[in-house]
């Protein structure tokens, strides 16, 4: 159910996160695997399966970022051929992969990967040069974003069968749809201009701003089989934004009252959450989200001895079994992929947020969905 972008992401904030010191005897811990390299030094993981296959970019030696699988055997480049860099954004239950590659002179083109036969598929594109797929549900169907001829500026893109269409943009000139469950139900952006956009939902081909999310800048980032709805929002237009759950209109702004500046970046069909948020210091962490708790906890409280990981900054993909795949830190301090495994239930914990050390909070994440 995800996928992801290489962007720099720069917050101001003048709050410290706390995060709760004690954790009950059942507090679930993760195993940390780290997911390796290609040949340059960085490496992040945006796509897990039912099964376990991960999806993510890793750096050549340039370095740029590369569309890689993560096997067992090590990362593998499934990069478009003559393409000089690229992503691979999610992958469904069939081993199926949606991403794209862009090329020297800056062209981008979706396509599919068949993890079983290595096949590449470009995708068509509303007739421009540009075209990024950033999610796949079961059935095949892709969501993303395309141009048309003589255009640069994004529409919101449905591959049925391979073949582009237009998703409703209800008088917006742009936008970008970044997830879609079982049902076909897909959320994503629209956009007037660069510093105007809101978090959609499209449901049986009309376009839907999400309710209660406020009129400030929004974004959908996740949705599961439920029709739960994850993203970030700018509530109170202070620049400052704060993960969110949305269901059937209700909007659950994450850890009320406290509300971690951050990002809630996917759902699975348990409820269960991921994503970011800002500790002290201007870090990002990693955080996994309880439904049965309404709490949240830094993952890095929750790591098991001996990971090969010195900090966990991002989780961005979550499956149904509760495998985690993101970004973090090597004690050299390059970025890795990783995958985090549970080995016991989730405890009830918080975070808090205390008024402190004010600073600005920068948080690169290579290539993932717009």
């Amino acid at each position: 159910m995800k996928r992801l972008r290489r962007l720099t992401l720069v917050m101001a904030f003048g709050l410290v996160l706390t995060l709760s010191s004690a954790l009950p005897a059942t507090a679930r811990t993760y195993t940390i695997t780290d997911l390796g390299i290609l040949v340059g030094t960085d490496s992040l993981a945006v796509g897990i399966n039912g099964s376990g296959q991960i999806v993510g970019g890793a750096d050549n030696a340039t370095p740029v970022s590369r569309a890689t699988e993560f096997t067992s055997s090590g990362p593998v480049d499934h990069t478009l051929p003559g393409y000089t860099s690229g992503m691979l954004t999610s992958i469904n239950d069939l081993g199926i992969s949606a991403g794209y590659s862009v090329s020297s002179s800056g062209s981008n083109t979706a396509y599919t990967l068949n993890t079983a036969t290595g096949s590449l598929t470009p995708l068509s594109s509303l007739g421009g040069s540009f075209s990024r797929a950033f999610d796949i549900n079961q059935s095949g169907q892709i969501v993303g974003f395309s141009t048309t001829s003589g255009s640069d500026i994004p529409l919101p893109t449905i591959w049925n069968s391979s073949a582009p269409a237009l998703l409703d943009t209800s008088g917006y000139v742009a936008g970008t749809a970044v997830s879609i469950n079982s049902n076909g139900q897909t959320v994503g952006r629209l956009m007037q201009s660069p510093n105007d956009w809101h978090a959609t939902i499209w449901q049986n081909g009309t376009a839907s701003l999400l309710s209660g999310v406020g009129s400030f800048q929004s974004e959908s980032r996740d949705i599961n089989d439920l029709g739960q709805v994850v993203g970030n929002a700018d509530f109170n237009n202070d620049g400052f934004f704060e993960p969110f759950l949305w269901e059937n209109g209700t909007v659950t702004r994450l850890d009320e009252p406290t509300n971690p500046i951050g990002s809630a970046e996917a759902i699975n069909n348990t409820g269960m959450i991921v994503g970011y948020g800002v500790v002290g210091g201007g870090e990002a962490h990693a955080f996994v989200y309880d439904p049965a708790t309404g709490t949240a906890q830094d993952m890095n409280s929750l790591i098991a001895p001996g990971s090969p990981l010195a900090m966990l900054f991002a989780a961005f993909d979550i499956n149904d079994s509760g495998q985690i795949v993101g970004m973090g830190m090597t004690a050299e301090g390059d970025y890795h992929a990783f995958l985090a495994t549970a080995s016991t239930p989730l405890p009830a914990a918080f975070w808090l947020l205390a008024p402190g050390l004010s600073g600005i909070f920068v948080l690169r994440r290579r290539t993932i969905r717009e």
